[in-house]
C-alpha cells in the first residue's frame, strides 16, 4: 500500500482556532513508536501542551501577544507523559507523541473533517515496515458468518436473548492470528440464529477498546457477551478441535436452572463433571439474589469446560437443600454442603474441580496446566506393588480435595531428582509432597521405611503445615574427605550447614557453561594459593545438579548461566555476592579485603606459594614449547624423508571416476589376490596432511583398523585404494578432496577442502563376519 493510498483520507486537514481567522500550516510524520506534529505557531511564551490519549492539545501565547490553539481527536492512543513539544530552530513547535501500541498509523485525526491543512513531513518520515500490513484472517470469510460488530448491536443482540462470540482486537495487530483461523472455523459449527460471531475493530470502536482494555500483547482472548452477564474471556487455541471444544461449554448461561431429577439426570449424562446446587428459596429471584448463588454463579464461569452447573431451589435427587452436589461419571456423587456455605468463588471452583478428579489420577503432562489454574498441593507416589499402591489410594481417599494425588510411572523418574533422589536409589515406594511442579516450589519427600496410611498422612500434615524439612534436587555428599588446599565440593545437602559456618568462598556454576573448565582450574590455583589458612576455604557448587536456596544464595536466578562467587561470613546472615569479575586475580583480592586471616598471611604464605605456582606454570609452558619443537623437527624430518622415498617410487593414477582424483605410491609389494566386494578388510595405517601433519594413526594406537569393502563404511580414496592391494602391500594415496572430506573438511583436524594422505598396509582380509568396521573414515 503506497502513501497516497495509506494516508488519502488525511488531505486538507485544519481547523485554526487562531485570532483573525488565519490558519496555520500543520505538519506530521511517524515511525512504527512516534508520531512527529510540527505546527507552525510561534510560541514565545505560556506554552502549554497537556495532550490526552486521544487528543491533541496545544496552546501558547505568540511574541505579539496572540494567543494560538491547536487541538484535535487523534486516531488512536499516545502515551501523554512520554509526549512532549519543542521549538526548532525554525520557530515551529515540533512535537513528538509517542504510541501505545507501536505500529504505523493509517492517519494522524481521528476525524478527517477537523483539520482543513495537514502536510505529510517527508524529511522527518521513517517508512520502515511501513507496507507490512499483516493479512487479514477474516479476508473472504462470509460477512454473514463472522459479522462486523460494534458495542451497540452487541447490546442490542444480547437484549434480544443471543449469545455473542466476538474478536474484539486491533486489525493491524498479528500477534494472535494464529487464533482467528480456529475462530472461524467454531463460527462455521455454531453460529446460528441464537449463537451469533462476530469481529470488533477496536480501533474504530474505541468504548469496545477502553472497556475490555484491548492491547496488542501475548493475550490471545475471545470474549462471551450474554444478557445479564458479564463478558467471559476465552482464551484461544491453535488447533481448531480443541477451541471449537471449549466454545461448546460457553454456549450456555454458567448456571442453568432445573427442577427435575430428569432434567439433572439428562444434562449429566452429557458432561463428566455436573455440579447441582440446592438453595432455599420458594421464588427464584429470592434464590438468585442469595449471596450463595452469586458465588456459584462466579465459579461456573472459573470453571467453564470442566463443571457444567445446575440450580434449583428445591430438593432434587434425594439431596436436600441447601446443598452442593458433585455428580461424576463413574463415581459415587460427593456432597460439599460446607463447601458452599464457607467458600469464595475462587475456592468454591477449586473443590469443585479437585473433588471431581479420580482419587488418584495417572500423571500426565495436562495435570500441570490445572494446577496452575487450581494450585493445590500435589501427591507424587511412585509404587512398585499393589500392596503400596493400596495404601496411596487411601490416602488418596483420605486427602481428597486437599492434595491432589498422582500416580508416577518410571517415566517421570526425571522427576525424583528435585525430592533428592537418584533414579537407582528408588525402592519399593518414593512418595513426596510438591507445592507446585517447577523446580524451585517447595518439595518434601516421605523418609519413612515402612509404608502405612497413618505414618504417610502424619507426613502430610506435618509437611503443609511446614514442620518437615525441605527435600532438594542434590548430588550425593563427596564421600572423600575435603582437605585444604583443594577446591571443596559443596552440594545442596550440605551448603546450608557448611555456609553458615562461614569463612568460605562458593562458586556457583552450570557445568555445561561458556568457560566453566578454565574457570573450574582457576579456581583450583585460588585454593592452592591460600593453602593450609586455617578456618578460610574455597569451594564449587554446580547449579545444574543442586537446588539453588535463595536463602544461602540470594539473587540467584534459576535460568542464570554465568558463574557467580559469594561470600559467606556465618553469622546467621546470607551469603553476600562478589560484584567483580570470576578471575584469579580478583577472586583473591576479595578473599583477602573479606577475610583477615588471608590478608594476615599473604606476604608469607599466599604470595609464595603464587610465586612457586608461576614458576612452575613457566616451567610448564618451556617445557611443552620444547616438546612442539622437536616435534616439528621429527615431523619435518619424516616429511623429508618420505618425499625423498615418494619421490622415487612410481606414481598410479587409480582413481574410478577421474584417475589422478587418488595417487598410489607402492612402498612395499605384497602378494596373492586382491580383496573383493563384501569382504572384511583389516589394515594399519596412518593420515597425514601434505604439510606432514598427522590428523589420525592405527599404528599410534597399536590396533589395526577393519572394515567391510564395497560398503561405504570410509571415505571413497579408501574404497578404491584399498581395493588394489595384495596382502601384505604397503602403499601411500594421496587422495583428492573429491574423494576425501570434500568442501566440509572433519573439523578440528582435517580442515575444507584437504588434500590427504594415507600410509596404508593391508594387513588381512576374508569373508565377510570377521570383525567389522568402524565408520569415522
Amino acid at each position: 500500500m503506497t502513501r497516497m493510498l495509506l494516508f488519502t483520507a488525511a488531505v486538507a486537514l485544519l481547523l485554526c482556532f487562531v485570532p483573525g481567522g488565519q490558519c496555520d500550516t500543520i505538519k506530521w510524520a511517524q515511525d512504527r513508536k512516534h508520531l512527529f506534529v510540527t505546527v507552525s505557531f510561534d510560541c514565545s511564551k505560556n506554552k502549554k501542551f497537556t495532550p490526552s490519549e486521544l487528543k491533541f492539545d496545544l496552546e501558547c501565547t505568540s511574541a505579539k501577544g496572540k494567543k494560538q490553539t491547536m487541538s484535535f481527536g487523534l486516531r488512536e492512543h499516545i502515551v501523554p507523559a512520554a509526549s512532549s513539544c519543542k521549538t526548532t530552530k525554525d520557530g515551529e513547535e515540533l512535537c513528538t507523541l509517542e504510541k501505545k501500541f507501536p505500529h504505523f498509523f493509517d492517519r494522524l485525526v481521528e476525524n478527517p473533517d477537523e483539520l482543513k491543512h495537514l502536510k505529510q513531513d517527508w524529511f522527518r518520515w521513517n517508512d520502515e515496515d511501513e507496507n507490512h500490513i499483516p493479512e487479514d484472517p477474516y479476508d473472504g470469510v462470509n460477512a454473514s458468518l463472522v459479522l462486523n460488530l460494534n458495542t451497540a448491536n452487541i447490546t442490542q443482540a444480547m437484549k434480544e436473548g443471543k449469545v455473542v462470540f466476538a474478536d474484539v482486537s486491533f486489525p493491524w495487530c498479528s500477534t494472535c492470528s494464529f487464533a482467528k483461523r480456529p475462530f472461524i472455523a467454531a463460527a462455521k459449527k455454531l453460529s446460528s440464529e441464537t449463537v451469533l460471531f462476530g469481529r470488533v475493530d477496536a480501533r474504530e470502536d474505541k468504548a469496545a477498546a477502553a472497556a475490555h482494555n484491548v492491547s496488542c500483547d501475548q493475550r490471545c482472548d475471545f470474549l462471551v457477551f450474554r444478557q445479564d452477564e458479564e463478558p467471559e474471556r476465552v482464551e484461544g487455541e491453535a488447533n481448531e478441535k480443541d477451541f471449537l471444544k471449549k466454545l461448546k461449554a460457553y454456549q450456555t448461561a454458567p448456571v442453568t436452572h432445573v427442577g427435575s431429577d430428569q432434567e439433572v439426570d439428562a444434562v449429566a449424562a452429557k458432561h463428566k463433571v455436573t455440579a447441582l446446587v440446592l438453595l432455599k428459596g420458594g421464588m427464584m429471584s429470592k434464590a438468585t439474589a442469595s449471596k450463595e448463588y452469586k458465588t456459584v454463579r462466579e465459579a461456573a464461569r472459573l470453571t467453564r469446560g470442566k463443571v457444567r452447573w445446575l440450580f434449583a431451589d428445591k430438593s432434587l435427587k434425594s439431596f436436600g437443600v441447601p446443598s452442593l452436589n458433585l455428580l461424576v461419571k463413574g463415581q459415587e456423587a460427593v456432597v460439599m454442603s460446607h463447601e458452599l456455605k464457607d467458600s469464595n468463588a475462587s475456592a468454591l471452583a477449586q473443590s469443585a474441580v479437585v473433588m471431581s478428579l479420580p482419587l488418584m489420577d495417572d500423571y500426565a503432562w495436562e495435570k500441570r496446566k490445572l494446577h496452575e489454574e487450581f494450585p493445590l498441593p500435589i501427591g507424587m507416589a511412585w509404587a512398585k506393588s499393589e500392596k503400596e499402591e493400596a495404601v496411596f489410594k487411601a490416602l488418596a481417599k483420605e486427602l481428597r480435595g486437599k492434595v491432589m494425588m498422582l500416580k508416577m510411572g518410571s517415566n517421570d523418574n526425571f522427576m525424583l531428582k528435585d525430592f533428592g533422589v537418584e533414579d537407582k536409589d528408588v525402592g519399593d515406594f518414593t512418595f513426596g509432597i510438591a507445592k507446585g511442579f517447577e523446580p524451585t516450589a517447595d518439595r518434601f519427600l516421605y523418609e519413612g521405611t515402612e509404608l502405612d496410611q497413618a505414618s504417610v498422612s502424619k507426613f502430610v500434615t506435618d509437611a503443609l503445615a511446614g514442620n518437615v524439612p525441605l527435600a532438594h534436587k542434590t548430588e550425593k555428599i563427596p564421600a572423600e574427605e575435603w582437605t585444604a588446599g583443594t577446591v571443596r565440593h559443596l552440594v545442596s545437602k550440605n551448603a546450608r550447614d557448611l555456609t553458615s559456618k562461614g569463612g568460605i568462598m562458593v562458586v556457583l556454576y552450570k557445568a555445561w557453561g561458556t568457560g566453566v573448565g578454565g574457570m573450574l582450574a582457576g579456581l583450583e590455583k585460588v585454593a592452592h594459593a591460600l593453602g593450609d589458612i586455617p578456618d578460610v576455604a574455597v569451594a564449587k557448587y554446580d547449579m545444574s545438579k543442586n537446588f539453588v536456596d535463595p536463602a544461602v544464595f540470594p539473587g540467584i536466578d534459576e535460568y542464570e548461566m554465568d558463574p557467580a562467587a559469594f561470600f559467606c561470613l556465618g553469622e546467621g546472615k546470607p551469603c553476600e555476592r562478589f560484584k567483580g569479575p570470576i578471575t584469579q586475580k580478583d577472586l583473591l583480592k576479595a578473599l583477602a579485603k573479606t577475610f583477615p586471616k588471608v590478608k594476615a598471611s599473604w606476604e608469607d604464605k599466599v604470595k609464595p606459594r603464587l610465586k612457586a605456582a608461576a614458576d612452575a606454570a613457566k616451567a610448564e609452558k618451556e617445557r611443552v614449547l620444547r616438546e612442539a619443537e622437536e616435534k616439528k623437527a621429527q615431523l619435518e624430518a619424516e616429511v623429508k624423508e618420505m618425499e625423498e622415498k615418494l619421490a622415487t617410487v612410481e606414481k598410479l593414477e587409480i582413481g574410478t571416476e577421474k584417475k589422478d582424483n587418488v595417487i598410489k605410491q607402492i612402498l612395499k609389494e605384497g602378494d596373492g589376490d586382491y580383496p573383493g566386494v563384501g569382504e572384511d578388510v583389516k589394515v594399519h595405517y596412518t593420515g597425514t596432511l601434505l604439510d606432514g601433519t598427522k590428523f589420525d594413526s592405527s599404528r599410534d594406537r597399536d590396533t589395526p583398523f577393519g572394515f567391510n569393502l564395497g560398503s561405504f563404511q570410509v571415505i571413497k580414496c579408501w574404497e578404491e585404494g584399498v581395493a588394489t592391494m595384495k596382502k601384505g602391500e604397503r602403499a601411500v594415496f594421496t587422495c583428492q578432496p573429491e574423494v576425501a572430506y570434500g568442501a566440509r573438511g572433519a573439523p578440528p583436524k582435517i580442515p575444507p577442502n584437504a588434500v590427504l594422505r594415507f600410509d596404508v598396509e593391508l594387513l588381512d582380509f576374508g569373508p565377510a563376519g570377521g570383525g567389522g568396521g568402524k565408520t569415522e573414515l
